[in-house]
């Protein structure tokens, strides 16, 4: 007998009492809620999953199932249990703990804002296992309304907690939309930008970089990252880092996923591929400033096939180049000289590109071949996987600012970018599934985020610059003194053709006097 829709609606109504009340500030009484929620929702899982037979989600055998579902767990180690329903099992033992302690006190002082959002997250994730999933509970004649949307992307960050990791003292962003393939941070310098990415690498990649043979942070024990990954099929990842020393810290590392820094410009050079291992990990150019990234042009050698591929996808992302070609010499192909590339007045090699040339050809150039390592034979608008970049303006004139995150998704439409930058030219190339957070620094909170809903699609780079997004109060010269001089003309030509229009009109008025009698 399947799980009526009675029930389902029993426990929506526990999840919206229990939002209900924490949200008014009553927590003990949330508490109440949030346990019978817990248990419930914990039975609704093992049942969707085939564990166990149930007939009703209100029956009053709850904590003896669920006491028994613990002890199996403790005694079996889980090892009966599946890789979806292991994480939850754990999450929800933490969980549950969680709420005892505090409801066996009875001291809402013991609540820290930390454990509050902690709850909130773990909440909001339960609800959206719940409604997101395709769940078969439902039989055919009480089919509960789909909620479900299918992502594009293999796999997309749905939420992030963070705690107590660099200027972070507490983080939670939540409900990412499924659909949105540019999640972008702004905010100013030292504000904890480039700390957010790092705490999202740890949460989809894990704390160890296996490949580099080092830790990824070296911060307090009291470091937390959950971070909630959404499958294309809506199956669920969730990652859980409780500190250093937590055996409980547990990470599904994501295959396809690479994370850079703002420093991008270093190529491995042919010579030493086998070597600086440690340097071409594919986190380490995040937490490091002298991270390598793979040639393009080396792989190339051994895929001459992917040639005209690459060669349309560089011809297009690189302003000003006109043609790309293989070096016809030796001499010119080694030391990262494979490609040369033509300005149509001479040949470029590749080491002697500009900064802005190199480090777009570097980081898509490695985007390619570290997602083609596991997903052989695609094209790489057929690639998937999550990327990070710091400060994705770098090195690049406004102009292309403007352009390239437009490139990225076209050229990458199932990759999801998860970016920061410091430039208002950027927003103007993002596509429209796009989720814009605003990074602030409090002395109390620390490091702190808040979603921006703004449709920038008919907003100028002024307008941007004075909205939420930036914060700026006016964007006039530093040293201006009269307002009323500042040109507010859409775009520079209509100011030097306005100063022709006003010279020619005081050129036709200059001998010309009105009559005493007029």
């Amino acid at each position: 007998m399947a799980i009526t829709q009675k029930e389902i609606d029993k426990l929506q109504e526990l999840y919206d009492a229990a939002m209900r009340l924490y949200k008014l500030g009553e927590y003990n009484a949330s508490l109440m809620y949030v346990g019978q929620y817990s248990e419930a929702y914990l039975l609704f899982i093992l049942y969707d999953e085939g564990i166990i037979e149930l007939k009703s989600l209100s029956s009053n055998k709850h904590i003896e199932i669920v006491d028994g579902i613990i002890k199996k767990w403790y005694v079996d180690l889980y090892s009966e249990f599946s890789n979806i329903v292991k994480p939850i099992l754990r999450k929800f033992l933490n969980f549950r703990n969680k709420v005892i302690h505090f409801d066996n006190n009875n001291a809402i002082q013991t609540f820290t804002y930390s454990e509050l959002s902690e709850i909130e997250f773990t909440l909001a994730w339960l609800n959206n296992y719940r409604t997101s999933k395709k769940t078969k509970l439902i039989d055919k004649e009480n089919l509960l309304e789909e909620t479900f949307v299918e992502s594009k992307f293999d796999y997309c960050l749905k939420s992030i907690f963070i705690n107590s990791f660099q200027s972070i003292k507490t983080l939670l962003i939540s409900d990412i939309p499924s659909d949105c393939q540019f999640i972008v941070f702004s905010g100013e310098n030292g504000y904890g930008k480039t700390s957010i990415l790092q705490a999202i690498a740890i949460g989809l990649f894990g704390f160890y970089d296996e490949q580099a043979d080092r830790m990824l942070t070296k911060e307090k024990d009291s470091t937390i990252i959950k971070a909630e990954i959404m499958g294309k099929n809506g199956d669920y990842i969730y990652n859980e880092y409780l500190g250093i020393k937590n055996p409980l810290s547990d990470i599904t590392q994501l295959a396809d996923f690479i994370a850079y820094g703002a420093s991008r410009l270093q190529l491995q050079s042919p010579e030493s591929m086998e070597e600086g291992m440690a340097k071409r990990s594919p986190v380490y150019n995040l937490f490091n400033t002298d991270g390598v990234l793979l040639d393009i042009g080396s792989w190339l050698r051994k895929n001459r096939n992917s040639f005209d591929v690459i060669k349309g996808i560089f011809e297009k992302l690189l302003p000003n180049i006109r043609n790309i070609g293989i070096a016809k010499t030796n001499e010119s192909r080694s030391k990262n000289n494979f490609l040369v590339f033509s300005d149509g007045e001479s040949l470029i090699p590749t080491s002697k590109l500009s900064a802005g040339h190199k480090s777009i050809f570097a980081m898509v150039g490695d985007m390619i071949i570290r997602l083609s390592e596991n997903q052989p034979h695609k094209l790489p608008q057929e690639l998937t996987g999550i990327v990070l970049i710091d400060e994705l303006e770098a090195h690049l004139h406004p102009k292309w600012q403007r352009e390239f995150p437009r490139l990225l998704s076209e050229i990458f439409p199932k990759v999801q970018f998860i970016v920061t930058t410091h430039s208002a030219i950027t927003f103007l190339g993002m596509p429209a599934n796009s989720a814009f957070y605003h990074v602030t620094s409090d002395i109390e909170k620390g490091t702190q985020v808040e979603k921006i809903e703004i449709d920038i699609e008919n907003l100028l780079p002024n307008q941007l610059l004075t909205s939420p997004i930036f914060g700026m109060e006016n964007i006039k010269h530093v040293h201006n003194q009269d307002t009323t001089k500042v040109h507010t003309e859409e775009n520079y030509a209509e100011i030097l053709k306005r100063a022709e229009v006003k010279k020619a009109l005081l050129e036709a008025t200059k001998d010309f006097s009105f009559s005493k009698h007029t």
